[in-house]
């Protein structure tokens, strides 16, 4: 599915009901390690942790972003 993340685009490969990899369009690396910390810090996706994102259809465009808790 192509996304939005932080005004760049990505395309969000999903595995159930999760997303597992995100890449740029043109390329195969998987950025979703590094945006996750960013939003999150270093201990995201980690044991114990517990983090949300959320996905929003705006102006005919998925939006992925950091949930606020």
């Amino acid at each position: 599915m192509d996304v939005l993340v932080d005004g760049n685009a990505y395309v969000a490969r999903f595995v159930k009901i999760a997303v597992n990899v995100l890449h740029r369009p043109s390329e195969a690396s998987n950025e979703l390690p590094g945006i996750l910390r960013g939003w999150f810090g270093p201990q995201a996706g980690h044991p114990g942790t517990n983090h949300t994102v959320l996905f929003e259809l705006i102006d005919d465009r998925w939006v992925m972003r950091a949930a606020l808790s």
